[in-house]
């Protein structure tokens, strides 16, 4: 009998709860003293020099630092994450950003261009996280506050997964519900659901994953993080290169050493001076995914 999302997921964390009391019996019996098992919560910045709007876009230095190493210096900020590596692609054209990530004390790991899902579970696997958290190499001011949020909502709500957004929903001009900023889309995921994704070989779930477990994962609790008010009007992503030179002057009058300024920051200062925003007018958004979307 074939097992659903849900089923799948809990009889995988039910296994690896299970060798982890075995392994706890056998050193109890050994007369040592047993504390209970850390979760390890890993980021894996998801990121490739490959973009078709913004090549090389990775690299590029806001305030004298490339973006890469701007969104880790920011996620090292998020109290409940453990560690920071890249998620990148095994392309030749990648080698500079994984030496790139290296010099700046990131782990990388590597899988298919074209298979998100892959590459967020080898991240997770090769660093041992119980818990992932996605994070997008366009999103310079992904707030670590948010990141916090996020995995005490997925630990505290006993979820499975936790986003900021929702595919497939709402008007918006990219195919998702979001209250947060465009640029602060955050995913959390338990180590089971990634391995839960290894199901699928339909290429869209497989590069768009949250789509699978809201599509397939009926009995899965899927939890999503909402502000207060709605933010979606603000955008700090990096598609083109005027929002990279938007985000740049972001950076130039909120950046301090040492703290990472929150999204409310960003907000207010992008509402009080319209100015700062470097785009003429609206760019298209989640170009790929819509149009896979209407393929199906």
């Amino acid at each position: 009998m074939a097992l659903s999302a849900a089923e799948y997921a809990k009889a995988l964390a039910i296994l690896q709860q299970f060798l982890r009391i075995m392994d706890n019996r056998s050193l109890f019996r050994a007369g040592i003293q047993v504390l209970p098992m850390p979760v390890k919560v890993v980021a894996a910045i998801q990121a490739r020099l490959g973009s078709s709007r913004l090549p090389g876009k990775m690299l590029l230095p806001i305030l004298g630092l490339p973006m890469l190493e701007r969104i880790a210096e920011r996620v090292r900020h998020a109290g409940r994450v453990d560690q920071v590596v890249l998620a990148t692609t095994e392309a030749p054209e990648d080698d500079e950003l994984v030496s790139a990530a290296q010099e700046m004390g990131l782990q990388a790991s590597r899988g298919p261009v074209d298979d998100i899902a892959e590459r967020l579970y080898r991240a997770a696997h090769e660093t041992r996280a119980d818990i992932l958290v996605r994070v997008w190499g366009d999103c310079p001011c992904v707030d670590p506050a948010v990141i916090d949020r996020a995995v005490a909502l997925l630990e505290e709500g006993e979820f499975d997964f936790v986003s900021t957004c929702i595919a497939g929903e709402g008007d918006s001009e990219d195919g998702f519900l979001r209250t947060y900023p465009y640029g602060l889309d955050i995913e959390v995921y338990r180590r089971s659901v990634l391995d839960f994704l290894r199901t699928t070989t339909d290429p869209f779930y497989r590069e768009f994953p949250e789509d699978y477990l809201r599509d397939h994962g009926e009995d899965l609790r899927l939890g999503t993080l909402r502000h207060a008010e709605d933010c979606s009007d603000i955008y700090v992503t990096v598609d083109y290169r005027a929002d990279f030179d938007t985000v740049c002057a972001v950076f130039e009058r909120l950046y301090v050493p040492q703290r990472a300024f929150g999204f409310e920051e960003v907000v207010a200062l992008l509402r009080s001076h319209p100015e700062i925003d470097r785009r003429s007018g609206p760019l298209a958004r989640n170009i790929e995914y819509i149009a896979m979307k209407k393929l199906r």
